[in-house]
Formats: structure tokens, sequence, C-alpha cells
């Protein structure tokens, strides 16, 4: 064999080597962006339920009777007021038929609402002795059995809100009162924890 015919035969054999090693890393590059494509898909999938949470609307007034402002420390006085008073109030007032005590009607509200209210009042002191409606964000609790109505069939004993909360907030979801809506914080607010 002359030294042409093995250089071609070399260069033969080269090229094919060249097309397997180009088609094995294109079936890798394809495998492997499916993979990802895959997994962002699954991600995307199961955590797009963190993105909505429910909000309880509720007509605030912000009674100067209970606020107690000191207009020449507005800042300080803004802190001290109890917001969760305010949440509870606004909520016996709105809905008297429900018999509901204090501790179980706060406890469906997550501590993000008391927050709101202060920053509202914050940006909008004018709102002092008016009534104002507020989307107040709903705690965990109620967050996940919006989410999971299965909890519903458990006994009262073993879930977290009881038989008067589930009432209560399927007569505010029956309202229009309780909805879920984009769960902007989750872009905004990091966990506290």
């Amino acid at each position: 064999m002359t030294d042409k015919a093995k250089h071609h035969k070399r260069l033969k054999k080269r090229h094919f080597q060249e097309l397997r090693f180009r088609f094995y890393a294109a079936t890798t590059i394809i495998l492997v962006l499916s993979l990802l494509g895959a997994l962002t898909i699954g991600i995307a999938w199961k955590g797009s339920s963190v993105l909505w949470k429910p909000f309880i609307k509720v007509e605030v007034k912000f009674d100067p009777n209970i606020i107690n402002i000191n207009p020449s420390d507005m800042k300080e006085s803004l802190r001290r007021i109890d917001y969760r008073k305010l949440v509870y109030s606004a909520v016996a007032k709105q809905y008297p038929s429900q018999d509901l005590s204090r501790p179980q009607i706060l406890k469906l509200f997550s501590p993000g609402a008391e927050r709101s209210l202060y920053r509202r009042l914050q940006n909008e002191p004018h709102l002092i002795g008016k009534k104002a409606s507020f989307w107040l964000l709903a705690s965990d609790d109620v967050d996940y059995l919006m989410k999971h109505k299965r909890l519903r069939l458990d006994s009262e004993a073993t879930r977290r809100l009881n038989d008067q909360q589930i009432a209560f907030l399927d007569n505010l979801k029956k309202d229009k009162n309780l909805k879920m809506r984009f769960n902007m914080t989750f872009f905004t607010h990091g966990d506290s924890r």
C-alpha cells in the first residue's frame, strides 16, 4: 500500500471518529437539555402553589379610641398600635353572627397582616378615624387548608383549624371575601426565620 492510500485510509478513519464524536456530543447535549427541562417543569409544577396565597378582605376602622395617636410623635404612636386588636374588632363587627373567640379569629391571619396595616397607616396617616378595605394575608393554616381540600375530611382533633373556623372561612369564600391572590411577598420579603 502506498503512502497516499495509507494516508487516505487514516483520514477516512479520523473523519468517521469525528462524526461519531459529534453524534455522541449532540446526543448527550439533547439528553442533558431534556433532563434539565423535565427537572425545571417538575419544580415549577410542584412549586407553583407557593405563588398563590389566600387573602381575607376586612373592613378596618382606624378608631382613634383604639389607636391612641400622639400627633407630636406619630412614628412611635404607629408602632405601639395593637394591630391584632384592630383586625379582631374589624372581623367581629363585619361578621357579628360568627361566634368565634379572639384567638380563633386571629389564628386565621398571618402576622404579615399586621405589618401591612402598619405600613398602610404609616404611608396614609389620614386614614385615622376612617374605614378602609384591606386584603390581609391569611395564615399558613388557612393556606394549607385551601390547597389541601382533603384536610376537611380529617377529624377536628388532628386539624389545626376547628370546624367553626372552617365554616367561617367557607362563609368568607361564599361572600367573595376570601381569595387566592398572587403572592408578591414571595419575591419582595425574605423568610424571617
